[in-house]
């Protein structure tokens, strides 16, 4: 409020969230992204670069989170999160895990991400799949199981992160989730 009647900035954002792609293999019921389709122009990855070092000179260290869409399903995200990590730029990602084997866990975690997010919308797979669609239970679970036990491996400072969309078809599933 006082940087606005003072026409000065006073604060700046430590957390900046963008979504990296709006492509996604999932067609997830509460998500308007396969509406929307993949009609968005994306950033390449030399674009990318030159956004987050122009942040980081305005910002200093920050904390970036890739999103989307589903943010694996870009090919360079790997190199961005090198690229951040060695430009002091602390990076967390949302992901539905679906994308996630062993092989990218590793990858993901010498990357030195801050944390992962993964999106598991029930404890039953039925629960899951019913939002997300086929087999995409399995593979959330999968990826967290991989991704913590690269970290564990790795001993590394990464943060795995449960986050549940709560709706009708999960509610009696949330305290299960929770615990």
């Amino acid at each position: 409020k006082l940087s606005r009647l003072t026409h000065q900035t006073l604060n700046k954002p430590t957390k900046i969230a963008n979504n990296l792609t709006y492509r996604c293999p999932l067609h997830c019921k509460y998500c308007d992204i396969p509406r929307l389709g993949d009609r968005r122009k994306e950033l390449s990855t030399a674009q990318w670069k030159q956004v987050m070092l122009e942040l980081r000179d305005w910002l200093g260290t920050y904390h970036l989170r890739f999103a989307g869409g589903e943010p694996f399903v870009r090919g360079d995200l790997i190199e961005l999160l090198h690229f951040a990590k060695e430009h002091g730029i602390l990076t967390g990602v949302v992901t539905s895990g679906y994308s996630i084997g062993e092989k990218l866990a590793r990858q993901v975690v010498a990357a030195g991400v801050f944390n992962v997010n993964i999106s598991i919308e029930g404890l039953q797979a039925a629960s899951h799949n019913f939002v997300r669609g086929k087999d995409s239970y399995q593979r959330a679970t999968a990826a967290a199981r991989y991704l913590k036990m690269c970290r564990d491996e790795q001993q590394a400072d990464m943060r795995l992160i449960i986050k549940t969309v709560l709706m009708a078809s999960n509610l009696d599933e949330l305290v299960d989730v929770v615990e």
